[in-house]
């Protein structure tokens, strides 16, 4: 017996009885998602819903085809696949990229019949990242001036270090943090 592509329409065969059949248990049975149109050249394939009785005399049916996920998607993940229902999307095109050097838990890559699950970082462009993380919580951030911080970010950070280790810390940090605001009005003027 031949195989049926329920998703494409075939010319040859599309009233016969085992097209019929394999639309219909894709449809009722597995529960694909159906699209119908009138017969003739031109007319647009719709979305057929739950319940409508079939006319088979003056539609053609296909089972549709699954739906590409939106993002970066190189590897043409289908929705199901990406898991949206569970809370996953797709990288964007400007979240991937060199500017993340870390891997983490939060992204993981397409390896070609299942998600990868060790850490990524998403910088390989030719590869297909999934995450829960909202949209753009992996842009690039772009760097602060030295000259926009101010002495609480320095402060805070040295407060967060072991008490034997403050004073010297802050002695180093107070000469790097007036190099690099010196550094930073020479390239303003």
């Amino acid at each position: 017996m031949n195989t049926i592509n329920v998703h494409e329409y075939p010319k040859d065969n599309a009233n016969t009885l085992e097209y019929i059949a394999a639309v219909t248990k894709a449809y009722c049975t597995d529960g694909q998602p159906l699209q119908g149109r009138a017969r003739g050249e031109g007319n647009e394939w719709f979305d057929v819903c739950q319940g409508d009785t079939f006319n088979w005399h003056d539609f053609e049916y296909r089972i549709a085809a699954p739906k590409i996920a939106k993002g970066h998607n190189p590897h043409n993940v289908t929705d199901d696949q990406l898991g949206i229902k569970a809370g996953w999307r797709l990288l964007e095109g400007a979240e991937i990229g060199r500017h993340r050097t870390e891997a983490t838990q939060e992204i993981q890559a397409w390896g070609g019949d299942q998600w990868l699950t060790c850490p990524y970082c998403g910088a390989d462009e030719d590869q297909t990242y999934r995450t829960k993380k909202p949209e753009g919580y992996f842009l690039p951030q772009p760097a602060v001036p030295l000259a926009e911080l101010d002495d609480k970010a320095l402060t805070g950070y040295i407060d967060s270090v072991p008490d034997g280790l403050a004073e010297s810390l802050s002695s180093v940090l107070t000469q790097v943090w007036n190099a690099a605001l010196k550094y930073e009005r020479s390239r303003a003027k």
